[in-house]
């Protein structure tokens, strides 16, 4: 129960900041985020549970106490990561001291604040936080705290750069990248998960069907939602009257139930040329205890996807009794990139698969070139 009131404010203690915290399984990231707004620093492998109890010990005022609220009201939809495989030759200490360089540029020019953190061999991992106005406060001139991660993975001569997927990670990214060009005095060819030369729908349900189902020591269980969508048809297409009158104004689609992707009313979308934008899904991992994980996946903008975005929302844990929770938990710092690990590079096999395929297809005619997507620089 509360134990203070100021006026007709309510002031909650450390138990119920604890609990509010607890239960609303505020991400591992915003804790960090709002440990940092008190000057307190935790190490990235440190454990939700002792982040909450150190937290909700610190003393609290009303700027704070909104902080915090906000903090739990909203959903973590930014927790979404995109990949680029870049061909680059370059050791990890010449890596490293470009991404300080990029840190240096940045830190007064674009007011960032880096936290950089060499976790394993071959690992960087970067944290940026900056400042964004919020014209959502009544205040004038508010900002709001956000931080955006950056990971950059060397392994077998590849460097894999995994970002959260938005403007601030990819601005930072593309940097980071340039600079890695004139350190090495050599074009970076990047890689990454571009559909936008694949306009065949068929191919890019495919793709979004094969990771759901292809992850490593996991079995899908369900497809919980779906986004789908259509791009414009050409004028040669034939269609009757009544079929071009739906489409004209149906052209993107959410859909939520159980096993969507089996439904009737999805199948009938499926015939009549739209594709899969977004997914969600659940997978039983197969060792035990064979918790259920909760995956998305979506094109980054789906009329033109340059990119894929992905993440992993958490967790269904078991109980005792070795019934599932019905509560989704968060996942720890670690558990969290090895799963994206797992994800990222089941996607780029996938995709490597399609193009491939797509250029063994291709008219060899000698006037006709496969449309598949090229690596840029």
């Amino acid at each position: 129960m509360p134990q203070y009131y100021l006026d007709r404010y309510f002031v909650p203690d450390d138990k119920d900041i604890y609990d509010m915290l607890k239960a609303c399984g505020t991400s591992h990231d915003k804790l960090w985020m709002f440990a940092r707004g008190y000057g307190v620093l935790f190490a990235s492998s440190e454990p939700r549970e002792p982040m909450i109890d150190a937290l909700s010990r610190l003393p609290v005022d009303r700027r704070k106490l909104e902080e915090l609220f906000q903090l739990n009201s909203s959903k973590d939809r930014d927790e979404k990561y995109s990949t680029k495989n870049v061909a680059v030759s370059a050791t990890l200490e010449r890596i490293s001291g470009v991404i300080n360089t990029v840190r240096e540029a940045r830190a007064d020019d674009q007011r960032e604040e880096y936290k950089i953190e060499h976790p394993s061999p071959g690992v960087i991992n970067i944290k940026v936080g900056y400042k964004e106005p919020d014209y959502s406060r009544a205040e004038a001139i508010q900002t709001r705290e956000k931080e955006v991660t950056i990971q950059v993975i060397q392994a077998d001569g590849k460097l894999k750069i995994r970002h959260h997927s938005n403007g601030k990670a990819e601005e930072v990214v593309r940097e980071i990248i340039a600079k890695l060009e004139l350190a090495t005095e050599a074009k970076a060819p990047i890689s990454k998960l571009d559909f936008s030369a694949i306009k065949d729908p068929k191919i890019r349900t495919r793709f979004f069907q094969e990771l759901s189902q292809k992850l490593a020591g996991h079995v899908r269980q369900d497809v919980p939602t779906l986004k789908v969508y259509r791009l414009n048809r050409q004028p040669t297409e034939p269609e009757d009257e009544e079929e071009e009158k739906v489409v004209a104004e149906v052209k993107r689609m959410f859909m939520s139930g159980v096993d969507v992707m089996q439904s009737p009313e999805y199948l009938e979308l499926e015939k009549r040329g739209f594709f899969i934008s977004a997914i969600s899904w659940t997978s039983e991992h197969q060792a035990d205890p064979r918790e259920h994980y909760e995956f998305s996946a979506e094109f980054t903008n789906p009329e033109d996807p340059l990119d894929i975005k992905y993440g992993c929302l958490g967790k269904y844990a078991r109980s005792d009794d070795g019934t599932l929770k019905k509560n989704r938990t968060t996942l720890s710092a670690i558990e969290r990139d090895a799963l994206l690990g797992l994800l990222d590079s089941t996607a780029f096999t996938i995709y490597d698969g399609i193009v491939e395929e797509l250029k063994k297809n291709a008219p060899s005619n000698g006037n006709s070139s496969p449309v598949v997507p090229q690596p840029t620089t």
